[in-house]
């Protein structure tokens, strides 16, 4: 793969294929990305309805998904056996751990959060996915469109 661009410091854009990029947030060597993204617009309300793959460390470990009502991300682990699951979990708390000394973007003087994460990564994809993102030329200006967005609003409530 690859890098094309990165949003907020820790989130990566990547050319997978010609039409197929991929985003993922990278902290302390760890790596969190979703993959088949699915976003339900009739059940967004306050936030992003979506259902992805959970990737950590480039390994299919879960699902992810947001119900679209305001609250945050959630996520869960599984695997082909319960000591595969309980490894899977054990990695997204080690990961959670990592995420929660990087400064939020635009609030510096809160932390971040894993579910926080979950959902930037979801509103990239469906960012992406909006934009009908499959060129390069298309993927750095919907990167740029972010950058300047993200940049604004860390100017104007950033503390």
């Amino acid at each position: 793969m690859k890098k094309i661009g990165t949003l907020e410091n820790n989130y990566h854009i990547y050319q997978k294929s010609a039409k197929i990029f991929v985003v993922q947030f990278e902290v302390s060597g760890h790596t969190i990305a979703i993959d088949n993204f699915k976003y339900c617009e009739w059940m967004s309300e306050e936030t992003n309805c979506f259902r992805a793959d959970l990737i950590l460390d480039g390994k299919t470990v879960g699902e992810c998904s947001n119900e679209g009502h305001g609250g945050c991300a959630d996520y869960h682990c599984y695997g082909n056996t319960n000591e595969e699951t309980r490894q899977n979990y054990a990695l997204a708390r080690e990961i959670s751990a990592e995420v929660e000394k990087v400064e939020n973007y635009c609030f510096p003087k809160r932390h971040l959060y894993f579910c926080d994460v979950l959902d930037n990564l979801g509103s990239i994809a469906l960012m992406f996915q909006e934009n009908k993102v499959a060129s390069l030329a298309k993927a750095n200006a919907v990167i740029a469109y972010m950058q300047e967005t993200a940049d604004k609003y860390r100017k104007q409530y950033g503390e």
